[in-house]
């Protein structure tokens, strides 16, 4: 999901919310228009997993990432996306996930997510 966080700016970085129980709110566009999500941290267990949590509109969802260090140079990510459209909007839900949400996301993720992990475990481990 392409979009900006509602995040702190700190010296050149984004600071998001880290722990369970934390909450921060991301614009996104997953479908057809862009909207407001409200999205809380419910497991953190850092390095390894962290879940977030959203409830709202017309979409549920929850966001499992997991790494794991396979040796001193690489780390295996892992980002399991569930979701589900609320009653009001299961019909349409169904056709954009067949048609747009499924490629937004594919393209989110190889543009956006994955450099973005990559870049900061990298600046970490310098």
């Amino acid at each position: 999901m392409r979009g900006s966080t509602g995040c702190t700016r700190r010296g050149g970085r984004t600071t998001v919310p880290s722990g369970k129980g934390s909450v921060y709110i991301e614009r996104a566009e997953p479908g057809l228009t862009e909207d407001t999500y409200r999205w809380e941290i419910t497991a953190f267990e850092p390095p390894n997993r962290i879940v977030h949590y959203h409830e709202g509109g017309e979409l549920e969802a929850e966001l499992d990432v997991l790494t794991e260090a396979i040796d001193e140079e690489t780390t295996r990510y892992t980002q399991v996306v569930r979701y589900r459209a609320l009653p009001a909007f299961q019909p349409l839900g169904y056709v954009l996930e067949r048609t747009v949400m499924k490629r937004r996301m594919q393209r989110d993720f190889d543009e956006m997510i994955l450099p973005n992990f990559k870049r900061i475990g990298e600046e970490r481990a310098r």
